[in-house]
């Protein structure tokens, strides 16, 4: 309310100044924020990327445990059966963990998308308020150009 009451005597091209400096900033914070959520996807999705490689080697190790074993020692199945037991411990953790980094992912892409719409919204409302700020500048010249041709004309008729 201060500031509305300082700009109430203001001229208006100084509140117009400011209004179109107001929305510069503020266009160059939506700008920054929509940069810093497309990092934070690119490092989520990186983050996606590494889990899966992790439970990819998790899935290998299983396969060449198993291709070891020909069933013919007793002790080599019971420390596969354990190895196996394990590494599904293990498996489902990493799983568990893969779908939170895809949650993570899908939550930076719904940001990214956010901010994305928000600059636009300002970029529309800077464009908007400085097209017219040239039409009021046109108004406003226009009126002058006719207020000099009347006051000519009028000299000519006195």
């Amino acid at each position: 309310t201060a500031l509305v009451k300082s700009l109430k005597g203001a001229d208006p091209q100084s509140v117009e100044m400011f209004m179109n400096d107001t929305l510069e900033r503020i266009k160059r914070l939506r700008d920054h924020g929509k940069r810093m959520a497309r990092l934070e996807l690119v490092r989520a999705e990186t983050e996606r990327s590494a889990q899966h490689r992790r439970l990819q080697q998790i899935e290998d190790r299983l396969h060449s445990a198993r291709n070891r074993v020909d069933g013919r020692c007793a002790d080599d199945m019971a420390r596969y059966h354990n190895f196996r037991m394990r590494m599904e411990v293990v498996g489902r953790r990493q799983e568990h963990a893969l779908e939170q980094a895809r949650l993570r992912v899908e939550d930076r892409r719904s940001a990214v998308s956010t901010a994305a719409r928000e600059a636009e919204v300002i970029r529309t409302l800077l464009d908007r308020r400085i097209e017219e700020s040239r039409q009021d500048r046109a108004r406003h010249e226009r009126g002058e150009q006719d207020e000099a041709s009347v006051q000519a004309w009028m000299r000519k008729a006195s």
